[in-house]
């Protein structure tokens, strides 16, 4: 762990900071962690997905229900809260449907199983209007195997929500979010070629 840089999480020699340049985006984006992903997964894309937001949050639990910075966020009056999750049901917004509130965005980062678990649990966030964007995108993210066809990684959901209200005039213009998914492509890139280079036969002791 000492090999580690202490904000991207990489090992020291590959430290990803410097390719990471943070984006301001006039959206407060709130990323709810499962702390198995918070633990365990070294690289995941919430983490990076943080580091890449201005003016973002990274919260690690389960049931947010009484997560105290979680609801404070809920009920303060300058945010219009909504949860990124794909529903037949998701709100189409317009800056009409904000009333000059600042947009917030909780992002729920875990495998597909336990981000349904935490949804399931956390009851404030139940209540929050669901917003979604389109289902045609496939994730990119091979090292991860996905349940439904529309599920993506969290750097990859938090770009094409941000494409869609960049549409809407709601997310900042001129704000290069391209960036995020250059960086992620590389990241996958260079998974790929550290597996094609280990031999799966070979035995390590």
């Amino acid at each position: 762990m000492f090999n580690r840089c202490y904000k991207c999480f990489y090992s020291k020699k590959t430290c990803r900071c410097k390719d990471i340049i943070a984006i301001e985006t006039n959206i407060k984006f709130v990323i709810l962690i499962h702390p198995k992903e918070a633990l365990k997964q070294k690289t995941g894309t919430g983490r990076l997905t943080h580091l890449f937001l201005n003016n973002s949050e990274l919260i690690t639990g389960i049931d947010f229900s009484t997560s105290n910075r979680v609801n404070e966020l809920i009920k303060d009056p300058a945010f219009f809260s909504t949860l990124l999750y794909p529903s037949n049901k998701a709100l189409f917004i317009e800056n009409n449907t904000l009333n000059e509130r600042k947009l917030l965005i909780f992002i729920l980062d875990g495998t597909w199983c336990n981000v349904k678990v935490m949804l399931r649990e956390s009851n404030n966030l139940n209540k929050l209007p669901f917003i979604s964007f389109n289902s045609k995108y496939i994730s990119k993210y091979k090292f991860k195997k996905q349940p439904k066809r529309f599920c993506l990684s969290t750097i990859e959901s938090a770009y094409y929500i941000l494409q869609y209200l960049k549409k809407n005039n709601i997310a900042n213009h001129n704000a290069k979010y391209e960036n995020m998914m250059t960086f992620f492509s590389k990241i996958v890139q260079n998974q790929s070629s550290y597996w094609k280079g280990i031999d799966k036969n070979a035995k390590y002791y």
